[in-house]
């Protein structure tokens, strides 16, 4: 199949060959067979042109060789290409639905990066044309053999996404923004918001990237160091998650004795998922530490994270009140210094009953400046089978201590800033990603 733009500035035309098999391809035909005149001259060297395009792609057409009409009317049918005017988007693809509030949009353009510069715009909108999210497009280096420029963009949209949403990049004139081109596709998002699944976003939001089949080949493994979640944090573009309000202070001005010029807790989280484990991991500078050394699962009350889930979030969505659903998750990153017996705490929040959970895999370490934990869940112990899009209620913090020989929880950051363990409804949302 052949598609043609119309004309640009300088009389060039794009064309568009696809074999059915392969991937569209674009050509520039020159401006002397690509004349705007409507004469049977121009037509016939226009025809040309797209011969010799499908011997070199090896494609197979079925041309009308009807020239102009003689009052100017195209003798050729319009074609698919045309469309777009220029602008075609091949990612996501029309129909989708695997997307959730972050992904990559690409694409190609007949126009060059001269031509586009501050013109080319992507927006994210609803069907009935509500923006999202609007960014400017910077196209890459023309190729004058295949006739295009490509564009790729990383977008994440802040709000929560509808059960429908429309990705649409346009080219608008600079002069009076007029549109020029443009090509449109309409998505069903993985995770629409429907109202009851989704805290508002000022409570804090956590993505866990999918990791291993299906997902990011990214390997994590438990042992203490974050160069695989450095890996993953480039591959995915980021993912942490700021820890950084105040939610308990008993006295969060003291400061670790010696201490000066390090930061005193300031912290951040990451989180993945695969068919088993949720993965969680902790960067937290600190100007000391002073972990746990009472007996039972009162890690908080010395230098520790922690994460409290809301397991079931559509079903009680409203609940004030804890259910049985609702757990902590307390990490201990060792006893006299990090990476010495660290443990995971299991809390059923409702009944106060806690215990050490045997099967989780936890590792943590002294990083100079802090500590880095991570830890891997069964997804098992949690009583839950993992879906793409899945979310929960969730609340990551860091609690600290900063007076040695002492087990007293004396300041907590978190990524909800009106956490209330007692109360749901002030934690925010993870998101399982596809």
């Amino acid at each position: 199949r052949v598609g043609v733009t119309t004309p640009a500035a300088d009389g060039r035309v794009g064309v568009g060959v696809n074999d059915g098999e392969s991937a569209v391809k674009l050509h520039a035909i020159p401006a002397a067979a690509s004349s705007t005149t409507k004469s049977k001259k121009a037509y016939l060297l226009f025809i040309r042109s797209l011969i010799l395009i499908c011997l070199e792609d090896g494609c197979f057409i079925g041309l009308s060789l009807t020239p102009p009409e003689d009052d100017g009317a195209d003798g050729m049918p319009r074609s698919p290409i045309e469309e777009g005017e220029g602008v075609i988007i091949d990612s996501p693809e029309d129909g989708a639905t695997n997307v959730v509030n972050e992904f990559i949009v690409t694409g190609r353009t007949t126009l060059t990066p001269g031509e586009s510069e501050g013109a080319l715009s992507l927006f994210v909108e609803t069907p009935d044309g509500e923006i999202l999210g609007q960014w400017i497009l910077t196209v890459g280096d023309w190729d004058p053999d295949q006739g295009f420029s490509t564009f790729s963009r990383p977008v994440y949209v802040e709000t929560d996404l509808p059960a429908e949403i429309r990705i649409r990049v346009r080219y608008a004139s600079l002069d009076n923004e007029s549109v020029v081109a443009e090509d449109s596709v309409l998505l069903s998002p993985l995770n629409p918001y429907l109202g009851t699944d989704r805290r508002p976003p000022v409570n804090g939001r956590l993505r866990a990237a999918r990791v291993g089949s299906g997902g990011y080949q990214a390997a994590l493994t438990i042992d203490g160091t974050d160069e695989d979640w450095q890996a993953l944090q480039k591959l995915r573009g980021g993912g942490s998650a700021g820890i950084s309000h105040t939610v308990f202070d008993l006295q969060c001005s003291v400061e670790y004795p010696d201490g000066a010029g390090f930061a005193d807790l300031v912290g951040s989280a990451m989180m993945a998922y695969d068919e088993q484990f949720l993965y969680v991991s902790f960067s937290v500078f600190d100007d000391g530490y002073d972990g746990y050394l009472g007996a039972g699962e009162l890690y908080f009350n010395g230098d520790a994270p922690q994460i409290l889930l809301d397991l079931d979030l559509p079903g009680d969505f409203a609940d004030q009140k804890l259910s049985p659903d609702d757990i902590q998750l307390d990490f201990l990153p060792g006893r006299a210094e990090p990476g010495d017996m660290p443990l995971v705490a299991f809390w059923q929040l409702d009944s106060r009953e806690s215990w050490v959970l045997e099967e989780a895999a936890i590792a943590s370490r002294w990083t100079g400046l802090g500590y880095f934990l991570e830890a891997a869940i069964p997804w098992g112990s949690l009583g839950i089978a993992p879906e793409p899009g899945q979310s929960f209620g969730i609340a990551a913090s860091i609690s600290d201590n900063d007076t040695p020989g002492t087990d007293v929880q004396e300041c907590m950051i978190s990524t909800a800033p009106e956490r209330d363990w007692q109360n749901p409804t002030t934690w925010g949302t993870l998101t399982l990603e596809p």
